[in-house]
């Protein structure tokens, strides 16, 4: 491999990089904030400022004692706080809302079988067909 392919290679994100441990805090901190919520996605309702503050709060807290968990939840402050700056740089790379709807479609087709993703086309279709003034019968 040449210098060039090297450094090109180098580039490229390398999400093995990241400890399973970090992501599996997160996703606690997830759940938790779906069970509490009933959306996943509520999260975008808030401003940045909003979740600046909550993210430094658990970080004040962390500081104290670095094994702190949140009172309302019992999990790690520090995962919160990482929750919380995946959520800014989610916003941050511009994902805020403009691919929400595509988002619920994958997340409702990820596991779904392939006749209730047709049925769910089909629904899509008659709705589109419906919102369309301009729409003839056939």
């Amino acid at each position: 491999m040449n210098i060039k392919a090297r450094k090109l290679k180098n580039k490229k994100p390398k999400p093995s990089l990241v400890y399973y441990s970090f992501i599996q805090e997160i996703a606690k901190v997830r759940q938790f904030g779906v069970e509490k919520h009933g959306s996943s996605e509520d999260w975008r309702d808030y401003s940045d400022k909003d979740i600046y503050d909550a993210v430094l709060r658990h970080i004040f807290e962390a500081q104290k004692d670095k094994k702190v968990c949140d009172n309302e939840s019992g999990l790690l402050s520090l995962a919160h706080a990482a929750c919380g700056i995946m959520f800014l740089i989610e916003k941050m790379n511009g994902r805020n809302g403009v691919e929400k709807e595509d988002e619920k479609l994958l997340a409702k087709t990820m596991f779904a079988t392939p006749e209730t993703i047709m049925k769910m086309l089909k629904e899509s279709k008659k709705n589109e067909k419906e919102e369309d003034p301009f729409y003839q019968q056939p």
